[in-house]
């Protein structure tokens, strides 16, 4: 989860990117990509809360994501 405590900007879950602001609470799907854009005129705050895998050593985790990563796009 995405809390957003101060500021504006966009979030980027899979596909969809939608604007975010104080107050806003964004649940992401396990294992989906995402990514937050500050493109506000002051600080984007926000608390981010996860839960760990269901192996302890998070080897699992890491393995079933390797080639899922992206490489950052130009704005």
């Amino acid at each position: 989860y995405y809390l957003f405590q101060q500021g504006s900007g966009r979030m980027e879950v899979g596909k969809d990117v939608e604007p975010v602001s104080a107050g806003d609470l964004v649940a992401i799907p396990g294992s989906t990509f995402h990514r937050v854009h500050n493109d506000g005129e002051t600080d984007l705050v926000f608390f981010c809360v996860f839960e760990t895998p269901d192996d302890p050593s998070g080897v699992r985790a890491r393995a079933e994501n390797e080639g899922d990563a992206r490489e950052p796009q130009q704005e």
